[in-house]
């Protein structure tokens, strides 16, 4: 993140020069600048776009793992989990307290990851494990009165 913030200064800076993120958007062509943002002026598009957020972060990683691009979702969530360790923070993922829904979103990567899938009318519940067995270390909780 540290060259592009030294060229894009505007915005929230939730990852510091050395630390890996997903931007939301980025802006490649040379003829656009802030001054073209439409809605609340230039700075509200810098602190809207110009950023990286756990929750969206978690939201691709969980889809790239969906869609077979296991690396690199599980890439996106390390980047995240290495950005907010506790020797580097003194707050947690959650950018607004550790109830904000953007972090939960990460629970979707592990639903990925285990290759979920439940279709209530039908009473179907399944998994398609996206790792392998080396790789997988989390459980579901068994359903109420149940064993998975």
């Amino acid at each position: 993140m540290g060259p592009y913030r030294e060229h894009y200064k505007p915005g929230r800076w939730y990852a510091l020069a050395g630390e890996a993120g997903l931007l939301m958007c980025s802006f490649p062509r040379a003829d656009w600048d802030y001054e073209q943002a439409k809605g609340k002026g230039p700075e509200w598009a810098a602190g809207y776009f110009n950023e990286c957020m756990n929750g969206f972060e978690y939201q691709v990683a969980g889809h790239m793992i969906w869609e077979n691009m296991v690396q690199e979702g599980l890439a996106i969530t390390r980047a995240v989990h290495d950005r907010y360790h506790a020797s580097k923070r003194i707050v947690e993922r959650g950018e607004c307290g550790d109830h904000y829904a953007r972090s939960m979103a990460s629970y979707g990567v592990f639903l990925a990851a285990c290759g979920f899938e439940y279709h209530g009318p039908h009473g179907h519940i399944g998994f398609a494990p996206r790792l392998t067995r080396k790789f997988q270390s989390g459980r579901l909780p068994p359903p109420k009165g149940g064993d998975l």
